[in-house]
């Protein structure tokens, strides 16, 4: 995946102050970015299985 076309956006503060939230590395946005794209593909795969044994239980309608 390309790192410019992360759904996150960059936030950045002024020097000098405290941050009122918490400030992240790239690596560490990209690492959360994989695994928010990884769960939402194992959750497809759940439905998909969810639904695929549903219409094989005996009676088959979903």
């Amino acid at each position: 995946m390309d790192p410019k076309s992360g759904h996150l956006r960059d936030v950045t503060t002024e020097s000098g102050g405290d941050a009122p939230f918490e400030s992240f590395t790239d690596e560490e946005i990209d690492a959360l970015e994989t695994l928010a794209e990884f769960e939402a593909e194992h959750r497809r795969i759940l439905a998909m299985q969810t639904l695929f044994y549903k219409r094989r239980k005996a009676g088959g309608a979903a």
